[in-house]
């Protein structure tokens, strides 16, 4: 399916920060794993102070919190490295190698060694627990039927972090017990809470509570951190469109402009032909109905007002002001009695009236692009993440069938973590990053495009006096932002395995299978699709010229080098048509011919002419 500005970005509304439809499920289902960004606080000691477990455990408890900070925000959410899950040789079963994650609370996963996980049983398991909850007999997730072999069931593996409390010591006093889920406390109890760090697990499927600990039980002094493997059914749409553009900047650029782009579906038929008169400058000559034209620019102005009141970006602070200073002329009343003793019917369009309407959509239509500019620079500046509703990351999907893996993806619904600093520092090998800042800079902070104030200030007038780019973006139904979204979706086609299926000729000698072949084997192929060739002799890979790109497939007429070492082809190069085989070379042939005949007959009426 072809991209669209639709498809592409998924939206009409320029608002960012606002989540798909699968994490908006998510997070109504639970409640936040983790909050986000907290307001911290460190112990300090003095001296003479007494120390307590809580003095001693809050500075571990800051360190970690500041961790998990830079962990989820700097470097991001997702695998760093390893942790590929492969096939196992026990049927039903997989291997995840070990690997190192940042989960979406910040915490570090580390695999040190490789694990063996049982899907087929962890399946069964989470079927089973479902059908004892579900007590009506629709379960959402049926479990494997063993005679049902023909249906393909697709589930993915997850991992989470875990802290497990281990030496445990027996303390010199008894411990009160100060927590448990039937008081009031809120450590460790409610919301599927996690014990150990803080942060709390999907609401949807908590993990058990572990009883709490007896006042005379031993007291663990040291705390273990793992990690648990799970299985979730397969979302279906990490590889979609919508889901790998959600959230970039790309994605909410064109959220921006596309409140532009579809400015037409905000209004009805009749009105939008009006507001596009205006912004052509062609409704004062138009005959449109003075009501008609004041009712346009109402609708019109209120819609760009509601735009502006309803953002959280605003840094035009004064930009409001400027709508007073723009309201809808009323129209000119008619003389009703004059004309009734004419009997001439009342004027029902004014020329003047419909100048000055067209005037005020215009310069309300600039501080539509005011608002444009505003969203696009508010998008540009990265935003924090919401708060995840599940502590847990995938880290393959498979497919099942028989009771047996047939498939694993380590892509797809995988995040990815990185290190930022090191990336923009290889950018600045090219100074990009300055460059683009610059121009953000002067596009951003510069001056409104219009301000009513006294006296009267029109910035674009002064930056654009012939009016080209406000034109260019309204004429024609937006039409240059929608070219401009309609070549980035074409852009993005071009890359889609179907494409490059289709990029794929069909009877055509694919030249990459030559490689590697002797050199009698690779003519014999070339002169089976009627290609003709010539060899060139290396030493090396390393004496080969520097190859221009060329296509990879030829035909009959096609014309190619193999280059030989020890009569092993190491690199074929398709350089154009066979010579002599084509139209244009027997065209040209006969050109050549023909002025040689010519030349021919200037050299034998030069010859007489000497001779006489």
């Amino acid at each position: 399916m072809p991209l669209t500005v639709g498809n592409l970005f998924g939206t009409n509304s320029a608002a960012r920060g606002t989540t798909n439809a699968r994490q908006a499920a998510t997070l109504a289902c639970s409640c936040p794993a983790c909050t986000g960004l907290q307001c911290l606080d460190r112990p300090r000691f003095f001296a003479g102070q007494l120390l307590s477990e809580a003095e001693l455990n809050g500075e571990i408890d800051y360190i970690l919190a500041k961790q998990r900070l830079h962990n989820r925000y700097l470097h991001g959410v997702g695998t760093v490295c390893g942790l590929e899950v492969v096939c196992s040789t026990c049927d039903g079963q997989v291997v995840v190698n070990p690997g190192y994650a940042i989960d979406p609370c910040g915490n570090d996963v580390i695999v040190c060694q490789e694990q063996q996980f049982d899907v087929i049983k962890a399946i069964k398991a989470c079927c089973d627990a479902v059908k004892k909850k579900n007590k009506t007999g629709c379960d959402p997730y049926q479990p494997l039927n063993e005679g049902c072999t023909a249906v393909e069931q697709h589930w993915c593996i997850t991992i989470e972090y875990r802290e497990t409390p281990t030496q445990p010591v027996t303390p010199l006093r008894g411990k009160p017990k100060t927590c448990s889920c039937t008081t009031t406390s809120t450590i460790g109890c409610g919301c599927g809470s996690s014990k150990s760090n803080g942060t709390q697990s999907n609401g949807c499927s908590p993990p058990p509570s572990a009883p709490p600990a007896a006042a005379t039980s031993c007291e663990p002094t040291r705390i273990l951190e793992g990690f648990q493997l799970g299985i979730v059914p397969d979302p279906g749409d990490c590889d979609s469109t919508q889901n790998l553009f959600q959230g970039t900047l790309l994605s909410n650029l064109g959220a921006c402009i596309s409140t532009l782009v579809n400015l037409d579906s905000n209004f009805s038929p009749a009105t939008w032909q009006t507001l596009t008169s205006a912004f052509t400058k062609n409704l004062a000559g138009s005959d449109t109905r003075n009501t008609d034209a004041f009712l346009a620019c109402c609708q019109f102005r209120q819609y760009v007002v509601d735009l502006f009141t309803s953002s959280d970006f605003a840094t035009k602070c004064t930009v409001l002001n400027t709508f007073d200073s723009l309201p809808c002329p009323q129209p000119p009343p008619t003389a009703v009695g004059q004309n009734r003793v004419a009997n001439i019917p009342p004027p029902v369009s004014d020329p003047a009236y419909l100048q000055q309407v067209q005037d005020t959509i215009n310069s309300t239509a600039i501080l539509l692009l005011e608002y444009i500019r505003e969203c696009v620079c508010h998008t540009l500046l990265p935003a924090c993440p919401p708060d995840p509703g599940d502590d847990r990351l995938i880290l393959a999907c498979l497919t099942i069938k028989d009771g047996k893996i047939t498939n694993i993806c380590n892509f797809g619904c995988r995040q990815f973590a990185g290190s930022f600093p090191s990336f923009f520092y290889w950018l600045s090998l090219i100074p990009i990053i300055p460059i683009v800042k610059g121009l953000v800079d002067e596009i951003c902070c510069g001056p409104a495009f219009l301000t009513r104030q006294s006296p009267l200030v029109d910035n674009l007038a002064k930056l654009d006096p012939a009016g080209l780019l406000k034109g260019a973006l309204m004429d024609g139904n937006a039409a240059v932002p929608r070219m401009l979204l309609d070549r980035v979706g074409d852009l993005f086609q071009q890359f889609s395995l179907q494409d490059l299926i289709g990029r794929i000729p069909a009877n055509k000698l694919n030249l990459a299978t030559l490689r590697g072949m002797s050199g009698d084997n690779a003519a014999s192929s070339l002169k089976q699709f009627q290609v003709s060739y010539s060899v060139q002799e290396v030493n090396s890979r390393a004496d080969l010229p520097l190859l221009s790109p060329a296509p990879v497939f030829a035909q009959g007429g096609d014309h190619v080098v193999l280059y030989q070492t020890k009569g092993t082809v190491v690199e074929v190069q398709r350089t154009g048509a066979t010579p002599g085989n084509t139209e244009e070379v027997v065209a040209l042939r006969r050109q050549v011919e023909a002025m040689q005949a010519d030349i021919a007959d200037l050299r034998k009426k030069a010859g007489s002419s000497g001779n006489k």
